[in-house]
C-alpha cells in the first residue's frame, strides 16, 4: 500500500519544492501592496527592500517554477476540476489559479462547458482583478486552419501554404467550417462573460452572496462576514 502511494507523494513534494520560491515572492509582493495602500513611506521602503532581497536570494529555475502545477491547498472537492484547468495552461504562463475558494465552483463549471465546445482549449490565466474574475482562454492553436495542415516555418513553403489557405477560405467547405468555428468561439466567450458577471455577486472567499469592496488600493468581492473579517469596506454601486 505504501509503495503505491510513494510516487504520488514524491511528485507532490517536488511540486511543492518548485512552487516554494514563487510563494515567497508572492508573499513579499502582497506585503508591498499592503504598505502601498497605507501610504506609509517607511513601510513602503521596507517592503520594497524585502521584495528585492527575496527575489535576489531565491535560487530557482524560473521556467521550472512557472511550469510547475500549483494546485490550491484549499481546492477540496474541486481538486480534480481545478487540476484539469491547470493542465490546460501552456508552458511559460504560470500554472496557478489566483482566486479564492468561493469561485472554484464557477471555474470548474465553466471549464466543463467550454470543453464541450473546444475539448483541447487553452487557458492563459485565471485570476481576480479589481475584485472581479478574469478567465483568459484561447481555442487550440491553429484552429480551424489546422484542418489544412500545419503552418510551415520555411518562407517558400509558407507562401504555398498561404495560397492553399486562401483557396480553402474561399471554398464552400472552408466557409462553413470557419463560420461554425466563429459561432462556437462566440458561444464560449459568452460563457466566460456570464461566469465573470456571476462572480461579481459571489464572495470570493466563501461562495456566499457578495458585493464589491475596497481596502486601500485592493478590491475584492466579499460577503458581509468576510468584509468584517478582512477589514474591507463595501462600495456604493456607482463606485
Amino acid at each position: 500500500m505504501s509503495n503505491d502511494r510513494q510516487p504520488q507523494n514524491s511528485e507532490a513534494a517536488a511540486e511543492a519544492e518548485s512552487a516554494a520560491p514563487l510563494e515567497e515572492i508572492d508573499s513579499a509582493v502582497q506585503k508591498l501592496g499592503d504598505s502601498l495602500s497605507t501610504a506609509d513611506g517607511q513601510a513602503i521602503e521596507e517592503s520594497l527592500q524585502q521584495l528585492l532581497e527575496t527575489a535576489r536570494d531565491t535560487s530557482t529555475d524560473l521556467d521550472e517554477a512557472l511550469n510547475t502545477m500549483r494546485l490550491p491547498d484549499d481546492a477540496g472537492q474541486y481538486e480534480d476540476g481545478l487540476r484539469k484547468i491547470l493542465q490546460r495552461i501552456p508552458n511559460g504562463w504560470g500554472r496557478w489559479i489566483s482566486t479564492g475558494p468561493g469561485w472554484y465552483p464557477l471555474l470548474v463549471d465553466l471549464d466543463d462547458k467550454l470543453s464541450e465546445l473546444f475539448p483541447n482549449y487553452e487557458v492563459q490565466q485565471v485570476k481576480e482583478k479589481f475584485g472581479g474574475l478574469r478567465y483568459y482562454w484561447e481555442p487550440p492553436y491553429g484552429t480551424p486552419y489546422s484542418l489544412i495542415d500545419s503552418m510551415p516555418d520555411d518562407a517558400d513553403a509558407f507562401s504555398d501554404w498561404l495560397k492553399r489557405k486562401e483557396l480553402w477560405e474561399a471554398s464552400n467547405a472552408g466557409k462553413d467550417i470557419i463560420t461554425a468555428f466563429q459561432r462556437r468561439r462566440e458561444q464560449a466567450n459568452q460563457l466566460v462573460r456570464a461566469t465573470e458577471t456571476q462572480a461579481e455577486k459571489i464572495c470570493e472567499e466563501c461562495g456566499e452572496s457578495g458585493l464589491l469592496t475596497k481596502r486601500g488600493g485592493w478590491y475584492k468581492t466579499l460577503c458581509p462576514a468576510d468584509i468584517a473579517r478582512l477589514g474591507y469596506e463595501a462600495l456604493a454601486p456607482e463606485q
